[in-house]
Formats: C-alpha cells, structure tokens, sequence
C-alpha cells in the first residue's frame, strides 16, 4: 500500500555495460532547503551525477573504472506515497541540529 520501487542506474560513458538496481522504498526523504516546491525537490532527488576520478564506477565486465552517470528514478509508485521533508541540518561547528526555517 505504501511501498514502491526506485531504481539506480550507473551508466558508463566508455562502455556499453549499465549497472541497474532496484530498490523498495516506503518514504522518499526530500532536501527542501532553498526549494521552493516539493516538485523541485523531487527533481533534485531525480537529479544525475558524474561519478570520475576517486568515485568512478568500477565495471566488472571491462575490469576497469569508468566515468559514468548515476540517476535515480522512481519505477513504481505506491497508491499513497510517503515524502519525509528533510526539515533539520546537523550544524557540525556547534554539534546540533538546527531547524531548516525557509518559505
């Protein structure tokens, strides 16, 4: 009722062999500091990253690390789909947490 599924794809950039992994979620927790809508804070979680140098994918096929894209995305929604707002940031110098208060 509540769970759904997202999946993770790592595709490569000098190869054709993409990683994928689904994963069951039950809650999406969303960054809404400086997003001025829960839409955009979904794009952000949907967003692609560039894993290269130290963080590169390493493909098992080719037995080499490669640059490659990293993308979420969410395969199967559930009929009532949970979102955690991520409301609190831990504040390292003082060692709390401190209440994310933007509108």
């Amino acid at each position: 009722l509540f769970g759904g599924v997202t999946r993770s794809t790592l595709q490569p950039r000098e190869c054709a062999h993409p990683s994928h992994r689904d994963e069951q979620f039950f809650d999406l927790s969303l960054e809404i500091k400086g997003k001025s809508s829960v839409l955009e804070s979904l794009e952000l979680y949907t967003q692609s990253e560039t894993l290269e140098g130290d963080n590169a994918f390493f493909c098992e096929s080719c037995q080499a690390s490669r640059t490659a894209v990293k993308r979420t995305t969410l395969n199967t929604l559930p009929p009532y789909l949970v979102l955690h707002l991520k409301r609190f940031e831990f504040d390292f110098r003082l060692g709390v947490n401190r209440k994310i208060d933007e509108r």
